[in-house]
């Protein structure tokens, strides 16, 4: 069962890499139409800005936040 192994994680791995560049076509792609060529999303206005929240002290020395 020891000498099998090796050759099974071969198999595994040849068979792995054959079906890596057939997976290709499912790559993430614009739906936008037309395959993204002239399509611009644009927000109208900024966002709210951050928040500012006072930070507590630290615990003892050495913590970090």
């Amino acid at each position: 069962m020891k000498n099998l192994r090796p050759a099974i994680v071969a198999v595994l791995l040849a068979t792995s890499s054959l079906a890596a560049p057939l997976n290709s076509g499912f790559a993430q792609s614009c739906a936008c139409g037309g395959g993204g060529a002239g399509y611009a999303i644009q927000a109208e206005e900024p966002p709210p800005p951050m928040p500012v929240y006072d930070q507590p002290p630290i615990p003892e020395p050495g913590y970090l936040w």
